[in-house]
C-alpha cells in the first residue's frame, strides 16, 4: 500500500514537472531545478562550515578530525607490526647465534600482541565503515 502511494507520488511529481516543462519550456524548468540543487548544495556547505567552526570553539572533534586520527592510528598500527616482526627476527638471530631456541615466553607474548593488533585493525575498519 505504501509502495503504491510512493509510486503514485513519484509519478505525480514527474507528471507535474512534465506539465510545467511543456507549459513554460524545458530549458527554463531545467535552469530552475539546477539552480535549486546548486542553492541546496551551497547551503549545506555553509552550514557544515559553520557547524565545524562551532565544534572547534567548543573543543569537540569534527568528522575531519576523526578521520585524521583514524589515518594516524592505522599508520601507527602498521609501524607497530613492522617493529614487532623485526624484533622477532632479531630475537631469532640472537638465539641462533647463541645456539638456543627462542624462549616460549617471547613466542607467546608475540602471539598475544599479534592477535591484539589484528583485532584492533578490524575494529578500526568497522568504525570507519560505520562513520560513512
Amino acid at each position: 500500500m505504501a509502495k503504491q502511494r510512493a509510486s503514485k507520488g513519484a509519478s505525480g511529481v514527474g507528471d507535474w514537472i512534465s506539465g510545467v516543462a511543456n507549459t513554460i519550456g524545458v530549458d527554463r524548468v531545467g535552469n530552475v531545478i539546477g539552480g535549486a540543487i546548486d542553492g541546496a548544495a551551497w547551503t549545506k556547505a555553509t552550514v557544515d562550515r559553520n557547524i565545524e567552526g562551532l565544534m572547534s570553539l567548543a573543543s569537540l572533534p569534527t568528522k575531519r578530525d576523526y578521520h585524521r586520527l583514524l589515518t594516524k592510528i592505522d599508520s601507527l598500527q602498521g609501524n607497530l607490526v613492522n617493529v614487532s616482526k623485526k624484533l622477532d627476527r632479531l630475537t631469532a638471530d640472537m638465539a641462533s647465534l647463541n645456539g638456543h631456541k627462542a624462549s616460549p615466553k617471547t613466542t607467546r607474548s608475540r602471539t598475544k600482541a599479534a592477535k591484539a593488533t589484528k583485532s584492533s585493525k578490524s575494529k578500526s575498519t568497522s568504525r570507519r565503515r560505520k562513520s560513512r
